[in-house]
């Protein structure tokens, strides 16, 4: 796990390389304890997608949904497009789907529901 995550070490020393995931997010934010070869794969794209507070919320709410499903940040690097962003990430890892720079937690739950195909009941106001 340490291959692909950074250390727990301080608040003030970051992962070993730009955009690298501490462990406790891998395991709090993305419960890659859960995931499997069946899990659904969404990707959050945005300018801001890897500190964007909707990728936490988004993926609790699948995880209190018990879904089997994650939501992924896709932000373009400086100068790149989105679909330079999706180009380069698809052959890594396919996905079930892409939420576009949503703006509210609420727009990602109905996002996630129509890609997951569930029924979101009440969104929260966000």
């Amino acid at each position: 796990l340490l291959s692909f995550a950074a250390p727990d070490l301080s608040d003030t020393v970051e992962g070993t390389a730009p955009g690298q995931v501490s462990l406790s997010a891998m395991r709090e934010v993305y419960r890659v304890q859960t995931i499997s070869q069946q899990t659904a794969l969404v990707g959050l794209l945005a300018p801001d997608a890897n500190s964007s507070p909707l990728l936490v919320e988004g993926n609790r709410w699948l995880g209190w949904q018990g879904l089997n499903a994650v939501l992924l940040p896709l932000q373009p690097a400086p100068g790149e497009f989105a679909a330079e962003a999706l180009d380069a990430f698809w052959p890594v890892a396919p996905l079930s789907g892409v939420i576009k720079d949503p703006g509210t937690l609420a727009k990602v739950i109905d996002a996630l529901s129509v890609l997951l195909n569930i029924d979101s009941g009440a969104s929260p106001d966000a």
